[in-house]
């Protein structure tokens, strides 16, 4: 009797263990066949950047209305082609807007337009007389080189972050909502350390 009663027990004990872990072992099968039911989102809206990109790659040429220094500072600059057309003239003001609307973090972060040109040591008229904008220009050799990089195939304009050690983080491409930028920015300056 003893016996028939622990091998009722030991049948029980076994199902309960079976009904708890089967569960667990669908689960796996499941996601192992189908590793994209678990959505993969990320934070960021801008293209994260896992190349090693330096400001220092691009050797920014500072033009006469750059006074001040975006060192220790966050940087959201627009790089384009020269000359600065409309587009760039519409993106310049967006920059702007992005900038105001950082509020409280907005002394964490400069802004510039960086031009591609092919002598970037000679000195031109700069097509914005927004008085916190940094201009810069750069060779096509060292844009080139960026764009590269990125496996980016379309080398016109676009908009990049970079952290205050000059590291480029995110990219942006030249028709990208305002918006986007804005909500990186701020999660950025809002969570770093730095800057």
């Amino acid at each position: 009797m003893k016996k028939k009663e622990s091998k009722k027990y030991l049948f029980i004990f076994a199902l309960l263990f079976l009904i708890f872990l089967m569960p667990l072992i669908v689960a796996i099968l499941l996601f192992n066949k189908n590793p994209n039911w678990l959505h993969q989102q990320t934070v960021n809206k801008g293209t994260l950047i896992s190349e090693h990109l330096i400001l220092q790659q691009l050797k920014l040429v500072p033009q006469k209305t750059t006074l001040r220094s975006f060192k220790n500072k966050w940087l959201l600059f627009y790089l384009t082609p020269s000359p600065c057309n409309r587009l760039c003239q519409k993106n310049l003001y967006r920059m702007r807007q992005i900038i105001l609307a950082l509020g409280k973090y907005r002394h964490q972060v400069q802004y510039a337009l960086i031009l591609i040109k092919d002598n970037p040591l000679a000195t031109y008229p700069f097509p914005s007389k927004d008085a916190n904008l940094l201009n810069y220009t750069t060779s096509k050799l060292h844009a080139q080189k960026i764009f590269s990089a990125l496996n980016i195939k379309n080398h016109h304009a676009a908009y990049f972050i970079a952290d205050p050690f000059g590291r480029i983080i995110l990219y942006y491409s030249n028709n990208s909502a305002g918006e986007n930028i804005y909500q990186d920015l701020m999660r950025l300056l809002i969570i770093s350390t730095t800057g």
